[in-house]
């Protein structure tokens, strides 16, 4: 059996602004799934800044086989000729529970992002808001076994499933708040990226 590679935590910095929607839609903030949800964004949008996912948040809070188009798991992110400067905002609309598994509604708008070529600010050509559910559960024994040899705390939960909802009217992203890691440009390896 392969010995476990323990990373590094990384120094992921705060946000701003710090908080990630706007105080009239926080009803679903405090649910353990949704801010489990708000950690996943924010590593997986620092794995794509710094162009790596070998650091221990990554290992401790992504679900591998959650089918993520993310740095470190699917090649097709390093391809592409953006890269986020803070997590993707997001409304969260519901949350249901069913034997454990949770269901997080959202509505999310675009993350912020700048070109990799260049670090200059990225505007989509759209502003449509998009219908998500995720679908979050507990680690298994196994999995919280994995991550104790690496040092690591198990998470209450992790994110197994992205499901974009197509064919529905756009929803709407009010209170959602863009936020961007501060002093990115510190690390991010503008024209430098891995291309695959």
């Amino acid at each position: 059996m392969p010995t476990p590679v323990v990373h590094p935590h990384a120094p992921i910095p705060d946000l701003v602004p710090a908080e990630a929607v706007a105080p009239e839609v926080s009803e679903h903030e405090g649910h353990p799934a949704v801010r489990e949800l708000r950690t996943t964004e924010v590593v997986v949008a620092w794995a794509d800044l710094v162009d790596s996912g070998e650091f221990a948040q990554f290992t401790q809070h992504i679900d591998p086989s959650s089918g993520l188009v993310t740095i470190g798991l699917d090649s097709r992110s390093a391809r592409h000729p953006t890269v986020p400067i803070g997590p993707t905002p997001a409304v969260v609309l519901s949350v249901a529970e069913d034997a454990g598994v949770v269901t997080v509604q959202t509505c999310q708008g675009w993350r912020p992002q700048v070109m990799k070529a260049d670090g200059s600010p990225y505007v989509p050509s759209i502003d449509e808001a998009m219908l998500a559910d995720i679908t979050l559960s507990p680690l298994s024994q196994q999995e919280a076994a994995e991550l104790a040899t690496l040092g690591l705390e198990a998470p209450e939960y992790r994110v197994r499933h992205y499901r974009t909802l197509v064919g529905l009217p756009d929803c709407g992203a009010e209170g959602a708040v863009v936020q961007e890691f501060v002093g990115w440009r510190d690390v991010a390896p503008i024209g430098e990226y891995r291309q695959w």
